[in-house]
């Protein structure tokens, strides 16, 4: 394979990919971190006559293309792979493509924080990611070793681990992940084991119920509905990310708790038929 820049609009994407549809906003997300660190990892292709079709990289030229590149950094095959090679190739670069384990990726998370003196709320920007990812990856560092080792093997759920983190104190967290074993502690009972203290702080809550569910918007002060729909929007580009991140409501609930500002709470319940400030 000879390494080449090429023209985006000489080059085709292969009709018998195995990947045969993406999601818009992990495009977007894509496209997004592109434009904040660049194209890691050319993508693969060979030649069709004058043109190019894609072995390898479908994504990451999809991603391309939303931000308008007129080239795109490739590795070119000598000839165009027989179907059965092609599609071997194609199989193997995703089968192959090994995840950081959980605390490693939590040791660099702290890496850049150390580095760059960011924020979790930074790191998520600058990795394209939610803040709820980030918060709930950083929270492995506060397990105890035996811990992180389960965590890393596959024996212990992320967000079983996310919820024992949270406890006061190790020999609390070594009883949660004994029951964990044991199979006694499912991951809604860690979140509902680790308790917080609440803020005595006075606030305005604002009831808006619909026809499945009411929301309960806690502020410091009455807010307008400009600032409702603010907070909804917000709250609605994390639970996407969420789900595209594989994190469930209960977790994701516990991270937004972990790093909300002061500012606003948003509850649901299932009750209610009118709107009014309580």
């Amino acid at each position: 394979m000879k390494p080449a820049t090429i023209p985006t609009s000489l080059i085709d994407p292969d009709p018998d990919q195995p990947r045969q549809s993406m999601d818009q906003e992990e495009l977007e997300l894509l496209a997004e971190n592109i434009g904040q660190i660049g194209q890691l990892q050319p993508i693969i292709v060979y030649r069709v006559g004058d043109r190019c079709c894609i072995a390898d990289g479908h994504r990451r030229f999809a991603a391309m293309m939303l931000r308008q590149a007129k080239s795109i950094n490739a590795l070119v095959l000598a000839e165009k792979p027989p179907p059965d090679v092609l599609l071997l190739t194609q199989l193997a670069a995703n089968c192959h493509r090994a995840d950081l384990k959980p605390t490693e990726l939590a040791n660099s998370f702290q890496r850049l924080r150390d580095l760059k003196g960011w924020s979790n709320s930074e790191i998520a920007r600058q990795l394209s990611v939610s803040k709820a990812r980030v918060t709930q990856v950083m929270s492995y560092l506060k397990l105890p070793d035996n811990v992180k080792a389960m965590l890393d093997n596959g024996s212990l759920p992320g967000s079983t681990a996310y919820a024992i983190s949270r406890a006061p104190d190790e020999a609390t967290q070594q009883r949660m992940v004994t029951e964990a074993i044991q199979g006694k502690l499912k991951r809604d009972d860690a979140s509902r084991r680790v308790t917080r203290k609440e803020s005595a702080t006075a606030a305005v809550r604002c009831r808006l119920s619909l026809k499945e569910a009411s929301l309960v918007l806690t502020t410091p002060k009455r807010v307008s509905l400009d600032q409702i729909i603010s907070i909804s929007q917000e709250l609605i580009r994390e639970c996407r990310r969420a789900a595209r991140q594989g994190i469930d409501v209960t977790t994701l609930e516990r991270v937004l708790q972990d790093q909300r500002s002061p500012n606003a709470q948003l509850t649901a319940t299932n009750t209610g038929k009118a709107a009014h400030h309580e």
